[in-house]
């Protein structure tokens, strides 16, 4: 969610008008969007939500609340606390078996243990959260995770692994034209060049952050992006420069009211001052910085604070101002087990001192300063210890996975390839049997006439005129059925080329009903082409030519005397969509279920006794399909069929 005053202001209002389970989403909303800047006010809304969800019992409405009162605390740095109500929120999700919402948790919980420096943890959680999102195809989620394990990487001082991490997700950010995305995850990339003393390249992806920041208006990120670029100058001892972005960042996040960020601008500029001996100036700043991080309620930022002022008073020479902050700061510090601030407190007792004369204070100060870095320094290679080992039992466990999941594929493809030649010999079965049925009867007959015509003395020209007749439909029955079966089997055999064109629709029916109209004159049926004259696809002009003569044939074949055969043609999307109609027999419900199955295909008698094998119909749908197209029947019995399907239009239309 983009940082907005306005929508906040929104929220607000709606907050005093709306009652019962309307208001849960609202405070739901608002303390979503405070949580930043605001985070004691996110735990007030958010509790507040907590408790309806509860009185109403809306499950989905209490895990949205458990995880922001997590948020909340999280960033007031009452880890613990955050952690407790994520871990709630995720055993609701588990119990409704919602993925997404367990992905969402997962990457709270390691955003928290990130926090807490425990890198081992948070890896681990954002990596099951990744795991799941890549199987929902959650792309967004995607980039998330690896942002965040990115972060993991860098504060485990892996910058190689944090920048490849950032990358990945930058690639998805851009797929996928995600702005936002973009902009966050190369101030993600700028932090880590910083950290590497790259300053132009730092400087580069911070401008850039900036850039996409100020593209969709996210002055948010455009306070973040400012306060960014500002370090990198003060890292490169620009000093006149950082303070200059220092305060544009400042104007943003005053005119926003973003306290985290004020609190930021406020501290950086202080500490520029501290370094070039102006120290009034660095407490007045720091002073500010602390006030906000006060309202703010960050208690790491206010330890931090108060360490660093206790050390601008012992500058300025009052000692017992500086005694008075560096205790503040310990005491927090040590609730907090903020070691690292700790540990700069000690060295601040051990300068104040020694300006106080107490020498022996002073050196057991820097004696604890010094016993504490070495076990923070111990501390930190037993972890990279843990890590490495954590990393190598879950590498082991990759490449086994790996190496049963290519066992489970090679089984798979045996499965596959074994039901594949089952299939093909069904289908061989199915050919030989069409071959030796269909052929064998117009054979018989043919042979029949043929000997009728040896006696021709016998017979008068009428009885000779219905003879060649029969023999008329019969020679054009097989010479049908023969052209179906070759195009049949270059289907199977993979002899058939796939020539896609443009080509007139109306011109092709013209031609193919022309084949038609003497068989439709003997039976009294009127053949209609109302293809539009406009339209124009993109298919394999001979396959098409046997789809429509197949069912132009077999709608002349099963229509009674008296009826229309009819093509016609509509636009739909993308495509054309091909209608071949008659009012002839019909097909029941159950045979139009399998009409296009070679193992279960449909065979009926025409209206004049006409024969048909039904591999028509099957090759239709191999031709349609490969085509790009669909193909499919409606149809009521003694009301006729209208056989539709579809083709990829024009590419210019």
């Amino acid at each position: 969610m983009n940082y907005n005053k306005n929508n906040i202001k929104e929220l607000k209002s709606k907050l005093s008008i709306v009652k019962g389970i309307q208001k849960i989403d609202i405070l739901n909303d608002l303390a979503y969007a405070i949580r930043k800047e605001s985070p004691k006010e996110c735990i007030k809304y958010a509790d507040e939500a907590l408790h309806l969800s509860i009185k109403f019992n809306l499950s989905e409405k209490e895990f949205i609340a458990l995880n922001n009162m997590g948020l909340g605390n999280r960033y007031l740095s009452q880890y613990d606390k955050a952690l407790e109500y994520h871990i709630k929120a995720l055993e609701i999700s588990e119990k409704q078996h919602n993925k997404k919402n367990i992905a969402v948790t997962l990457n709270y919980i390691g955003l928290v243990y990130e926090k807490k420096g425990d890198y081992v943890k948070s890896f681990d959680y954002h990596k099951r959260s990744l795991k799941i999102r890549e199987e929902l195809g959650d792309k967004n989620g995607i980039a998330a995770c690896l942002s965040n394990i990115g972060i993991v990487f860098e504060n485990r001082g892996e910058s190689h692994n944090a920048l490849e991490s950032y990358f990945k997700a930058l690639r998805i950010n851009e797929e996928l034209g995600d702005v936002d995305g973009m902009s966050t995850t190369k101030n993600n990339i700028g932090n880590v060049y910083l950290n590497l003393g790259n300053f132009e390249k730092a400087k580069e992806f911070h401008l850039a952050s900036l850039d996409e920041a100020e593209q969709i208006g996210d002055e948010y990120q455009i306070a973040v992006s400012l306060n960014n670029i500002g370090l990198v100058y003060e890292k490169m001892e620009d000093y006149s420069k950082a303070i200059e972005y220092y305060d544009r960042s400042l104007q943003i996040s005053q005119k926003l009211g973003i306290h985290n960020v004020i609190a930021a601008n406020f501290f950086n500029i202080g500490v520029i001052y501290d370094v070039l001996g102006k120290y009034k100036k660095a407490l007045e700043y720091c002073s500010k910085s602390l006030q906000y991080n006060e309202e703010v309620g960050n208690k790491y930022d206010i330890a931090f604070s108060k360490n660093i002022i206790g050390g601008i008073y012992r500058k300025l020479g009052n000692l017992d101002k500086a005694l008075g902050f560096t205790d503040e700061s310990l005491k927090l510090a040590k609730a907090g087990n903020m070691d690292e601030i700790v540990k700069s407190n000690y060295f601040t007792y051990s300068e104040i001192f020694f300006d106080k004369g107490d020498f022996k204070k002073s050196l057991e100060y820097y004696k604890l300063y010094s016993e504490l870095k070495d076990v923070l320094f111990n501390k930190e290679n037993r972890n990279k210890i843990a890590e490495m080992q954590v990393s190598y039992e879950t590498e082991k466990k990759e490449k086994e996975n790996e190496l049963l999941k290519q066992k489970n594929e090679i089984q798979r493809l045996q499965i596959e390839k074994q039901q594949n030649l089952k299939e093909l010999n069904a289908t061989k079965d199915k050919f030989l049997s069409i071959i030796a049925h269909d052929l064998r009867s117009p054979f018989l007959s043919m042979m029949t006439f043929v000997n009728y015509l040896q006696d021709m003395e016998s017979y008068d020209k009428e009885n000779m005129d219905e003879l060649l007749q029969g023999m008329e439909k019969t020679v054009n029955t097989s010479l049908g059925l023969l052209e179906n079966l070759l195009e049949w089997a270059k289907t199977q055999t993979g002899q058939l080329e796939f020539n896609p064109k443009e080509f007139n629709l109306k011109n092709s029916v013209d031609q193919i009903i022309g084949l038609f109209y003497n068989i439709a004159f003997q039976k009294n049926i009127r053949l209609e082409n109302k293809i539009d004259p406009e339209h124009i696809v993109y298919a394999d002009d001979n396959m098409i030519n046997t789809v429509v003569r197949n069912l132009v044939s077999n709608a002349v074949k099963f229509s009674f005397s008296g009826g229309v055969v009819s093509v016609s043609s509509k636009s739909k999307d993308k495509f054309i969509e091909i209608s071949i109609s008659d009012n002839g027999i019909g097909i029941s419900q159950e045979h139009v279920k399998t009409i296009f199955n070679i193992n279960r295909n449909f065979r009926a008698k025409g209206t004049a006794d006409e024969r048909g094998s039904g591999l028509g119909l099957i090759l239709c749908k191999e031709f349609v399909v490969k085509n790009g197209g669909e193909i499919w029947v409606e149809s009521e019995k003694d009301r006729g069929s209208t056989f539709r399907f579809t083709l990829p239009r024009s590419k210019e239309k």
